[in-house]
């Protein structure tokens, strides 16, 4: 799922085994800027190749990497209980948009919107329920999903590896409870 445009435009296409060094990079400054995420683990690597992953993409500005984004089949407990009770649909029509990182420099010029749609559409041509949680105090973020149309469906509290604790809002796009 690539949209290839001439050089210096944005682009969203898969991410490669070679785009890692500059994620990891993203990752950092995303980090710096926005605190996000509030938990690395190991290594910004080990934050971005979630084991099991359905994809992967990345926002690329002329040959720079500017953003990142995810689609992962769960996250914490506590979301997906959230999400199954909501939607009432089970922890396997799930699809987690996850991972989302645009450079501090470089917002503004569409690639959040654009890497949220690529994993969007992936989830809903899996026949999965696209969903993501974000911390409450990431407003710039949150504003970004209830403009591209996410709504949220409920907030929970997720506990961090490290003891910490994070209130998350958890959003759907296009949440349909599923008639059973």
């Amino acid at each position: 799922m690539s949209q290839v445009l001439p050089q210096g435009h944005l682009i969203v296409r898969g991410r490669r085994d070679s785009d890692l060094e500059a994620c990891e990079r993203l990752v950092q400054a995303t980090h710096l800027h926005d605190r996000y995420p509030a938990y690395l683990g190991d290594s910004a690597r080990s934050f971005l190749c979630h084991p099991g992953a359905h994809s992967a993409w990345v926002a690329e500005l002329g040959n720079t990497i500017i953003g990142h984004i995810a689609l992962h089949p769960a996250t914490s407990k506590t979301v997906m209980k959230l999400t199954c009770d909501r939607l009432h649909v089970t922890a396997g029509q799930i699809g987690v948009v996850a991972r989302l990182l645009v450079s501090p420099q470089q917002r503004g010029q569409g690639a959040g919107r654009r890497l949220l749609t690529a994993a969007a559409t992936q989830a809903q041509a899996l026949r999965l329920c696209p969903v993501l949680d974000v911390d409450v105090n990431l407003t710039a973020a949150i504003t970004l999903y209830e403009r591209a149309g996410w709504q949220r469906i409920g907030e929970t509290r997720i506990n961090l590896p490290d003891g910490t604790s994070l209130h998350e809002a958890v959003y759907a796009l296009n949440p349909t409870p599923a008639t059973t």
